[in-house]
């Protein structure tokens, strides 16, 4: 077990990585952060923190981790489990965390900028949050009440191929998503994606690729997305490849392509299975659902939506909801939506 102590600094030459296959308890508090850096007056930068069939409890607590730049991630997990709560990862251009067929738990942490809007990518699809795949039967992915910070160009802020239910699942909860110029989530297999606000992910001059933003590109799984705020976004989802979406009490804002999509030809290797929207409001999208195929399972009960999708299921409304979108996206008073 190695345990480092609140208010302890860890430098590291360039080139150097610590790499954990025992426990690393670094247990910092508000008042006495602990930091992994580089080596003071020598710059240059370090090869993180490598967890290596590490499944014992590592935690990591009140902390600022920074300047380790590998594809290994700043943080990186191969077969491992680690909790993260109240840490700051900065000053890298690559994976922020790295996560392989491993237990991981983030809450309460900050994920700086990796890109300010504008400012050129030094990488294509390498330069993101987190990244990975697999989760242990006995393990979780919990991203939960998070702020991630703006990326640019065709680079994601979590890309995660995960398992199918009764295997555990990812579970993306009460986030903030600055924005980006590709998507916020994705995602393969199966996710729970609760209370979220996602804003300003806009495909921009950086993104090469033939594809598009989406908030959440839905890939080949079951989605229960629940009373998350979509806010000035290309896409909300592209839901693809025999995807199914549950999508409840959700705020979509300013959607500028269209919210709900099921299929990019040529882009994807089939189209998604389709969607059940309940209790949702829809506002300033000219568009709701596109590419709606014959076989798209699509039904629509008890939202705000657009004239032309009132009749695709009951107890729908149209015309303006009046959400405050200056403020907390909740409804102005005398809102016709309040009953939808």
């Amino acid at each position: 077990v190695l345990t480092i102590e609140p208010g302890t600094t860890v430098f590291f030459a360039p080139g150097a990585r610590l790499t954990n296959r025992g426990q690393l308890v670094a247990e910092g508090t508000e008042q006495q952060p602990i930091r992994f850096t580089r080596e003071p007056d020598v710059g240059g930068t370090w090869n993180g923190l490598q967890f290596v069939s590490s499944r014992t409890d590592n935690r990591i607590h009140h902390a600022v981790i920074e300047y380790g730049v590998t594809d290994d991630g700043l943080i990186g997990l191969q077969n491992s489990r680690l909790e993260l709560d109240h840490v700051t990862l900065d000053h890298t251009d690559l994976r922020r965390i790295r996560s392989m067929n491993s237990s991981l738990v983030v809450r309460n942490s900050i994920f700086t900028d990796i890109f300010a809007p504008g400012q050129s990518p030094t990488t294509d699809n390498r330069s993101e949050h987190i990244w990975g795949q697999g989760i242990p039967a006995d393990g979780q992915f919990v991203i939960d009440n998070n702020v991630f910070g703006h990326i640019t160009g065709h680079n994601d802020s979590i890309d995660f191929d995960a398992p199918r239910q009764p295997n555990p699942i990812p579970q993306i909860l009460n986030n903030v998503f600055v924005g980006g110029g590709d998507d916020a989530l994705d995602l393969t297999g199966d996710a729970y994606i609760e209370g979220n606000l996602f804003q300003s992910f806009h495909k921009d001059q950086f993104n090469t690729d033939p594809g598009q933003s989406n908030v959440i590109s839905a890939s080949g799984g079951v989605y229960t997305v629940v009373r998350n705020v979509f806010h000035d976004v290309d896409h909300v989802s592209l839901v693809k490849e025999n995807a199914l979406m549950d999508f409840a009490h959700n705020t979509v804002v300013g959607a500028g392509l269209s919210a709900l999509y099921f299929d990019l030809p040529g882009q994807t290797s089939g189209p998604g299975r389709g969607a059940h929207v309940t209790g949702s409001i829809f506002d300033d999208t000219a568009t709701v659902f596109d590419a709606v195929g014959p076989t798209t399972e699509l039904t629509v009960d008890y939202s705000f939506v657009n004239p032309v999708d009132l009749d695709r299921g009951t107890g729908n409304k149209a015309g303006d909801p009046r959400v405050d979108a200056a403020g907390d996206f909740g409804l102005l008073p005398g809102s016709p939506a309040s009953g939808a």
